[in-house]
């Protein structure tokens, strides 16, 4: 019914030299699905020296920064639920980016509002 997700990315541009310190989970092992649904993208943590250099810092570090460098969290998915091919309502053949769901039930019962979906808009429009 539901694939497995691909989180997001977060990031963080320093502006003077601080400690970093990260404690997270799902680096190593991907989040797991139910029902036969699939695992989720396991999750990362770059840090980008401002000379361009990546470093993958794993689930907990914590490593002195300087002013200009970046810290990137690629936050994990979340496991799917429910067999892929059982979701008639999505087209499986395009990337994971592209798919949407659609519900006709929900659509009318709940209506995108405020910044987010303004944003949103904004960004397919372009």
């Amino acid at each position: 019914m539901y694939r497995g997700g691909s989180g997001i990315i977060r990031e963080l541009l320093f502006r003077r030299p601080l400690t970093l310190s990260i404690l997270s989970e799902r680096r190593a092992f991907r989040p797991y699905g139910i029902k036969g649904g699939e695992p989720g993208k396991p999750g990362k943590n770059l840090l980008i020296y401002k000379n361009g250099h990546v470093v993958s810092l794993g689930g907990k570090a914590s490593v002195c920064v300087e002013a200009g460098d970046m810290f990137q969290l690629q936050s994990p998915g979340g496991g799917g639920y429910g067999v892929p091919e059982d979701n008639s309502d999505v087209d499986i053949s395009e990337p994971d980016s592209k798919r949407r769901r659609y519900d006709p039930v929900a659509s009318q019962v709940y209506h995108e509002k405020g910044s987010v979906h303004a944003f949103r808009f904004a960004q397919e429009q372009a």
